[in-house]
């Protein structure tokens, strides 16, 4: 498992969109984020399920119509990491389906990619901090839990190691 196999990067397109790029040695997946099913919430969760290993934990990005499922499975190689999933997904399926197409598998370590994907979002949000993204709140207001998760991971990590 390389270390080094996972870019993240987040991009504003505008009117309610950004774009979410998950960029391995064999894959690039696009996943469009829209304010109006605002996937932030679960998707914090999830990284936070990670953090703590509570798996497996999933949950749907709703691209408007159609959209993404992203899981986290535990791995049979290794405490320390877990195996990463993105299918499609189609509007009302809320049940996992061995019928959905598998966009990306892959073992990523723990803490490197909560580390990459927190510290994606931040930068994305650090760039654009006047960003309404819905009614509700201002991207900038995740920044807090993102480092609570980011810490605990780390943590996590550190009391695997003794």
């Amino acid at each position: 498992m390389s270390e080094n196999c996972l870019e993240i990067n987040l991009f504003y397109k505008g009117h309610g969109w950004i774009l979410l790029k998950f960029i391995t040695p064999s894959n690039d997946i696009t996943i469009y984020l829209s304010s109006c099913f605002d996937p932030f919430p679960e998707l914090v969760k999830w990284l936070e399920d990670i953090s703590f290993d509570k798996l497996p934990s999933g949950f749907i990005i709703d691209e408007e119509g159609e959209g993404k499922r992203l899981i986290a499975d535990q791995s049979d190689n290794s405490d320390n990491s877990f195996i990463f999933k993105i299918y499609e997904w189609d509007w009302g399926r809320e049940e996992h389906t061995e019928n959905e197409k598998l966009l990306l598998k892959y073992e990523f370590t723990t803490i490197k990619f909560i580390e990459s994907f927190v510290n994606s979002i931040i930068i994305f949000i650090s760039q654009n901090k006047d960003l309404m993204w819905n009614a509700r709140y201002r991207l900038i207001d995740l920044i807090y839990n993102l480092n609570q998760i980011k810490s605990n991971a780390k943590l996590l990590n550190q009391n695997d190691r003794y």
